[in-house]
């Protein structure tokens, strides 16, 4: 199984697409992890790794000029949380066909410049509210799974999902509380959104009840937005709130 070696990146030839990007194409090679792209020096704005075997979005090197990312028919089961701050000016994610779950789209979660996203055949497509939370989650999102996002959908979105006060409502906390897993990402765990049901946490395993009831009643008790956010850093990490000695 061929690696994504420096060498296989340098010895791959770019192109000028038609949209005038230089683009590096690395579809189809059976590649199983992303790895090394430092070696391209930031020199791509378009990098396509369609049908390989990759099973995570992985920590990545700070690429500022990468706008589209091509990930389409993998195994991708999980993304890594700072994708916001290693590709801040990613517009394009093209994901379909992949094992996401609801709990690992948080990681995308007010990304500044995400406009295109492409999640169709992925578990988290079929998850209650999908649509509406990425709508709330990713303000800049324009298209989601080649259907336009219509300003009546991100009113809805924040009605569902915003109180009166700008605090999370009670089912935003239930989807906040679907912590990504950050086990091993070749045996991926089932994190589809169910209301009312049980909550995966970063290490890969259930929450207790009890740590349920801690996480809900601290996003629902935080007294702003900064707050909200602290306590899904946590989660991400594997700590509950009230408990953040001790991971999940």
């Amino acid at each position: 199984m061929p690696k994504l070696t420096p060498e296989l990146i340098e010895q791959t030839p770019s192109r000028i697409n038609p949209l005038k990007d230089r683009e590096l194409d690395l579809r189809g090679l059976k590649i199983p992890a992303i790895e090394n792209l430092g070696v391209t020096k930031d020199q791509f704005s378009t990098l396509i790794l369609s049908h390989n075997l990759i099973h995570s979005i992985p920590p990545l090197p700070s690429l500022p000029h990468l706008t589209t990312l091509v990930l389409s028919h993998n195994l991708i089961a999980s993304i890594h949380p700072s994708i916001s701050k290693s590709l801040p000016r990613l517009t394009t994610l093209v994901l379909d066909h992949n094992r996401l779950g609801l709990g690992e789209l948080n990681a995308l979660a007010d990304h500044p410049s995400l406009t295109y996203l492409d999640l169709r055949s992925n578990k988290c497509a079929d998850a209650p509210r999908y649509r509406e939370w990425l709508i709330h989650r990713l303000p800049k999102l324009r298209v989601l799974d080649y259907e336009k996002v219509k300003d009546s959908e991100r009113a809805q979105s924040r009605a569902l999902f915003l109180t009166a006060d700008k605090r999370p409502t009670a089912l935003a906390t239930e989807i906040l509380a679907l912590a990504p897993s950050a086990g091993d990402a070749a045996q991926p765990k089932d994190n589809t959104f169910v209301p009312g049901g049980e909550s995966a946490g970063a290490k890969g395993r259930l929450l207790t009840p009890e740590e349920r009831e801690r996480v809900r009643k601290a996003i629902i008790s935080a007294g702003s937005v900064d707050e909200v956010r602290r306590l899904e850093r946590l989660l991400r990490d594997g700590f509950v709130p009230g408990g953040e000695g001790v991971p999940v």
